[in-house]
């Protein structure tokens, strides 16, 4: 196919991926359901739309035609890792997915599952290691950068089970990443705010020479798209440098709105925790409190 039109019909249905997606979603919102007497506390209306649209971002990362085209040009392979990477996966964490979806499984399934895990101390310990900032960190940048890798990259692309193991990978690695950043309510993260404003400035720094790499090489890494007849008159080369660029700055959009968002939070955690503080001294001190003109 050459011809911009077959490509928008080339949707991939997988029933796998339609399955857990669609999965994920109807527990989800079964859950919301179970959650009103607390909605507004836990998932408000902003939070079930980041989460609706992180799905929905997820969902077509993985069968549109986004993935088609990713078999014969880089820089749409390149798209479909940073939408699922940077894009959907923090946006479904950002809805606070734990509770609803818990919920939303049924308690026969929530008992047998969950549950029991959730009282296992090998599993609680091995839970608390993963979702630490370091760790999240750690496997997100090794997995990145092990998969760009020419010999890897090269068979993900040829292999369809390489294909899912990458793809199963990234949104892994992302999600345990972004998780120790986000704080998927109700869970509470290790590592105060501008503490992990530091883990992303990490993670920037460490994929951004990645980034660099493809764009400035003196030829193209992988060869399955070398062996191609060029897509719209686009080739190896040209390919993977946009691809680079969006790997660059597709990947400095989500951090930067990360380190703005995480300082902001802090910034307004630091006030609440100061007006508390001050409320506590009036309270238990009320020579302190601040002097009240008598009325008449």
């Amino acid at each position: 196919m050459n011809d911009l039109g077959d490509y928008l019909f080339a949707w991939s249905w997988e029933p796998l991926t339609l399955f857990f997606v669609g999965l994920l979603g109807f527990a989800y919102l079964r859950g919301l359901r179970g959650l009103n007497p607390i909605k507004v506390r836990v998932v408000t209306n902003w939070r079930a739309a980041s989460f609706a649209v992180g799905l929905t971002l997820l969902l077509l990362s993985l069968i549109s035609p986004i993935d088609t085209l990713g078999g014969r040009l880089f820089a749409f392979h390149m798209t479909q890792h940073m939408l699922l990477t940077h894009v959907a996966v923090p946006l479904i964490l950002l809805g606070a997915p734990v509770l609803p979806v818990a919920r939303g499984m049924g308690y026969g399934i929530r008992r047998m599952t969950l549950i029991k895990l959730a009282r296992a101390p090998q599993v609680r310990f091995v839970f608390h290691i993963l979702i630490h900032p370091l760790v999240g960190l750690a496997v997100f940048v090794g997995v990145i950068w092990s998969w760009h890798v020419p010999g890897a990259y090269a068979a993900a692309v040829t292999n369809d089970f390489a294909h899912i193991g990458q793809h199963t990978s990234f949104i892994t690695a992302a999600t345990l990443f972004w998780w120790a950043i986000i704080d998927p309510t109700p869970i509470r993260g290790k590592i105060p705010y501008l503490g992990r404003l530091v883990v992303v400035v990490m993670a920037l720094s460490l994929t951004f020479p990645l980034a660099a790499m493809l764009t400035f090489a003196a030829a193209p890494w992988y060869a399955p798209y070398i062996g191609q007849e060029p897509l719209w008159g686009i080739d190896a080369m040209t390919d993977q440098q946009i691809g680079g660029l969006i790997m660059w700055v597709g990947g400095i959009a989500p951090y930067f709105l990360a380190i703005a968002g995480l300082f902001i939070v802090a910034v307004q955690r630091d006030e609440e925790d100061t007006r508390r503080s001050r409320a506590a001294l009036y309270k238990n001190s009320p020579n302190h409190a601040p002097h009240r003109p008598a009325t008449t």
